[in-house]
């Protein structure tokens, strides 16, 4: 035994199976075709099969936490993420590993917590964390417009971090977001970005 323990002793670590500050998933979305997206803790975003989980492609391009991703419903090589770093980025998932083909911003002082795509692809809406403990704000963009064309901020609705974007599945208008403290807005767009808002304490 004594001569295992010698043996043990002068032994070194060459590699680590596992990298020393883990990695978390944050959230998943589904491909029909068969693609499987992570938003991962290292700011990244991988692809895997969803039948075997291998590793099929990664991006990298956000420079902080993300709040999301979600496939195009119409467009299934389209897959967008946002972050707590101002951005929503527009991904090709045929060219893994390759640069965002789209970045949606608006103001420097905006940091995305949640963000949804429209049944028909061309409304993208993202909430952010709360400005100067003052307000939040919904920024919406035309996702057809090249560049990302920004169409509207509305800051009405929320007085803390948008935890929660949904847009209607069946509806190109209709949406509902939701803070931390038992808020929920649901909210009409007319096709100028104008606002009819319905809001539910709980």
């Amino acid at each position: 035994m004594e001569g295992l323990e010698e043996k043990l002793k002068g032994l070194s670590l060459a590699r680590r199976s596992l990298p020393e500050e883990p990695t978390y998933l944050l959230d998943v979305a589904l491909q029909p075709a068969g693609l499987l997206a992570v938003a991962c803790s290292n700011f990244t975003i991988h692809l895997h099969n969803k039948d075997t989980l291998s590793l099929v492609g990664q991006y990298q391009g956000h420079s902080g936490p993300l709040c999301g991703v979600v496939f195009s419903h119409n467009s299934p090589d389209s897959l967008y993420s946002g972050s707590a770093d101002g951005t929503v980025r527009g991904w090709d998932v045929r060219r893994p590993g390759s640069e965002a083909v789209q970045v949606f911003k608006s103001g420097p002082s905006h940091n995305y917590c949640s963000f949804d795509l429209n049944c028909s692809d061309t409304l993208l809406c993202a909430g952010t964390e709360q400005v100067n403990d003052e307000d939040s704000f919904l920024v919406f963009w035309d996702v057809r417009k090249p560049g990302g064309k920004l169409l509207g901020v509305y800051s009405e609705s929320h007085s803390d971090d948008i935890t929660q974007v949904i847009l209607a599945y069946n509806s190109k208008q209709l949406f509902t977001s939701g803070q931390q403290r038992t808020h929920l807005s649901m909210v009409f767009l007319s096709y100028e970005i104008g606002i009819c808002e319905s809001v539910y304490e709980a």
